[in-house]
């Protein structure tokens, strides 16, 4: 049998649904995910799972920082520069706030 692969987000972030345009780009990239004005992936790929409205109210964005497929040359690094990125406390609304 084949080795199976398994791809680990680099970044998974969860967003309101109907967070605006604006909020949503500013927090994809606080969280560290590189997007452009129109919040496409600038490197790397971007997977969304959008809200089904009913049970979730929630967005779910996984960035993988390499495309899928791809197999790092060096897993160490990559691991090393993952995790620095979820150590990230910072959160672009303050605490309490309904976003």
């Amino acid at each position: 049998m084949p080795k199976r692969i398994i791809h680990n987000a680099t970044v998974t972030l969860k967003l309101p649904f109907d967070i605006g345009a604006g909020a949503e780009l500013t927090a994809l990239r606080e969280a560290g995910i590189p997007v452009d004005a129109l919040g496409n992936a600038e490197h790397g790929f971007l997977f969304v799972r959008p809200s089904n409205g009913r049970r979730s109210q929630t967005n779910i964005f996984r960035w993988f920082a390499r495309e899928v497929g791809e197999v790092p040359s060096e897993p160490a690094e990559v691991c090393r520069l993952a995790a620095q990125r979820c150590r990230r406390t910072t959160s672009p609304w303050p605490l309490g706030s309904n976003m």
